[in-house]
């Protein structure tokens, strides 16, 4: 695979504005970098679609409209989405509104819970597969490497007590997460912990100075404020890593 040279990681939310449906006056936005071109995302979503076992297999994701559909679904009564659709809510679903109590054997109530079913393990699938498809995006614009090695649990404790941060490859962590998606006994747990490993990835330059991570990269457009020799370091451990 062919990807893109972006330094910067992004997370969920920049990708999900970036698939939003876009008007005439999005095109000022791209011109100042605020929003990258259809037709570089449309090649991002050729590569995920290339690597990934869930997105195409089982989730459509050919289109930028698939693409916007998974970060920004549509809202139906009683449904699980937060995006383009409708806001109202359906005051008969207990989950709904914090006015309805939790009754004992309750299990319209028990279902969200963490390990609860139905409506609450659905909101957590959607979760995972936002946070991981931005995790492919940021693979298919060169912000992860396959082999990134990504801290997905930090470490804790000083001295003889101190544990080490828990790193894994980012080939690794998507391999995990899309098993976890493709099981059709997930759990709601099962969910988050797929959610957590992608986010993971999507964060790897949370601190990065050099990115304006969450609402635009400042290296990735060409126009922003990084430098040049920050980028080559970042190039150059890459490259002594994978050789």
């Amino acid at each position: 695979l062919v990807t893109d040279d972006c330094d910067c990681a992004e997370f969920q939310s920049f990708w999900k504005q970036q698939f939003k449906e876009r008007t005439p006056k999005d095109d000022k936005k791209i011109e100042e970098g605020k929003l990258l071109p259809e037709e570089s995302l449309q090649i991002y979503l050729g590569i995920v679609n290339y690597g990934s076992g869930v997105f195409t297999e089982s989730m459509p994701l050919t289109t930028l409209a698939d693409a916007n559909n998974i970060f920004n679904p549509e809202k139906s009564k009683g449904g699980t989405g937060s995006g383009n659709g409708s806001k109202t809510r359906d005051a008969d679903n207990p989950s709904a509104t914090s006015s309805k109590k939790k009754k004992k054997g309750d299990t319209k109530a028990d279902s969200n819970s963490g390990s609860g079913t139905g409506t609450n393990i659905a909101k957590k699938r959607q979760d995972a597969l936002q946070h991981t498809l931005a995790a492919w995006l940021n693979f298919a614009r060169g912000a992860l490497d396959w082999d990134e090695d990504i801290v997905i649990q930090g470490g804790t404790g000083t001295g003889t007590n101190a544990k080490p941060a828990v790193t894994k490859p980012f080939s690794e962590i998507i391999a995990e997460v899309e098993a976890i998606l493709n099981d059709p006994d997930a759990t709601a747990e099962d969910y988050q912990h797929a959610r957590k490993l992608a986010e993971s990835a999507n964060k790897l330059d949370k601190n990065n100075p050099d990115c304006d991570t969450g609402t635009g990269s400042k290296s990735s457009s060409g126009t922003g404020t990084a430098t040049q020799d920050t980028k080559t370091t970042k190039k150059s451990r890459r490259f002594r890593r994978i050789r």
